[in-house]
């Protein structure tokens, strides 16, 4: 039948029970290898450890240390001032997790985290979406869910992204980006930040302020920028059918390979324009401008 175990300040270990339901063993340790069931398990200021489990889980341990391991279904995890890492999950995994250390791999589903002034590394996950504001991020090795974006939004952080298959969405004001081969288009918005980007293949778009932007090996065929007050230097791979960046008071190098051929309009007001293409520029006072094909 169904097992439920209720307590407190325990030491608990529960092996081979097949159809586990209701687990609570607050200021305990809680073990669990082997089971199977619909786990529910609470326990505050405890240790908790799932090994090897066949079903659902879900865990709500505020200020807790939280370790699972090959659980065959969803996963949803939910606490506060903890260390949780969480491998081999057969579905979606959920975290809901402030002021906490959380480091997850090889997840078959959707990895949807919010937190706040903590850190994320994750690695192997199939789509990922993070509201984390504070809070460092690391993800590496994303494959990919047809039709779904990964999203990330985060504030006055690091965040660092590569091997990523899919379309990137970042809101993340106060931040210094960092994306490496990524699979997909990016659209990125900051502020008084860093972006450096190496090997995106999908189109660019950002809106970006006070933010130093560098772009190396694009092989984006739309690039769409807009920055204010610092650098911009991209480098492209491949040639674009467009490709438009407005930046106010700073500088801008674009690096085109050979193949380009379309309208061309440059202008720098209180600057002035350099180019290899075999157009006219000219000066007026402090300005520069030129325009050909």
């Amino acid at each position: 039948g169904e097992l439920n175990v209720l307590g407190k300040n325990n030491t608990l270990t529960l092996r081979d029970c097949v159809n586990l339901h209701r687990v609570t063993n607050d200021y305990g340790t809680t073990e669990i290898e082997n089971g199977g069931g619909s786990l529910d398990l609470s326990g505050t200021s405890s240790t908790v450890t799932v090994t090897t489990f066949t079903g659902p889980a879900s865990v709500e341990a505020n200020y807790s240390t939280i370790t699972m391991n090959a659980v065959t279904d969803d996963v949803s995890v939910k606490s506060q001032r903890g260390k949780h890492t969480l491998e081999d999950i057969g579905g979606n995994l959920t975290i809901r997790s402030n002021y906490s250390t959380i480091t997850v791999s090889r997840v078959k589903g959707l990895l949807d985290v919010t937190s706040q002034s903590g850190t994320l590394r994750a690695r192997n996950v199939r789509g990922l979406v993070v509201d984390a504001p504070y809070t460092n991020i690391e993800a590496t090795d994303v494959t990919g869910i047809e039709g779904k974006d990964v999203v990330i939004a985060n504030q006055s952080a690091t965040i660092t992204l590569e091997n990523i298959k899919g379309n990137t969405i970042l809101t993340a004001p106060y931040c210094n980006i960092g994306l490496k081969n990524i699979d997909g288009s990016i659209d990125v918005e900051t502020k008084s930040g860093r972006v450096n980007a190496d090997g995106v293949s999908g189109d660019w778009k950002s809106r970006t302020e006070y933010t130093t932007l560098r772009l190396k090996g694009l092989k984006s065929k739309e690039v769409i920028m807009s920055n204010k007050s610092d650098r911009i230097e991209a480098d492209l791979l491949v040639v674009p059918t467009t490709i438009d960046i407005r930046n106010e008071y700073g500088n801008v190098s674009v690096d085109l390979p050979k193949g380009f051929s379309g309208d061309i309009s440059l202008d720098a007001e209180y600057g002035r324009v350099n180019t290899d293409f075999p157009i006219q520029t000219r000066n007026r006072g402090s300005s520069g401008y030129a325009i050909g094909k």
